[in-house]
């Protein structure tokens, strides 16, 4: 799996999270996704349903690093 990049707003450390989410008729699934230990921030959340728990990481990590300049808050 590839290093988190800083956050892209505050450039606080961020962390890969795992939640376990119901979807009603007691089926659980468990999501990824990547949050900001400073500000709170968080990535696309990608749930284990089809894909991996592998791939589901290493796409909210993806999701995380590969943001435009825009949504770094970098160039307009």
């Amino acid at each position: 799996m590839a290093e988190l990049l800083p956050c892209p707003f505050c450039g606080g450390e961020a962390t890969l999270c795992k939640e376990n989410t119901c979807f009603g008729h007691g089926e659980y699934h468990d999501k990824y996704f990547v949050k900001c230990n400073s500000c709170g921030a968080t990535g696309r959340s990608e749930l284990v349903y089809y894909l991996t728990s592998t791939d589901c990481q290493n796409l909210a990590v993806h999701h995380w690093n590969t943001r435009t300049p825009k949504e770094r808050g970098g160039e307009k």
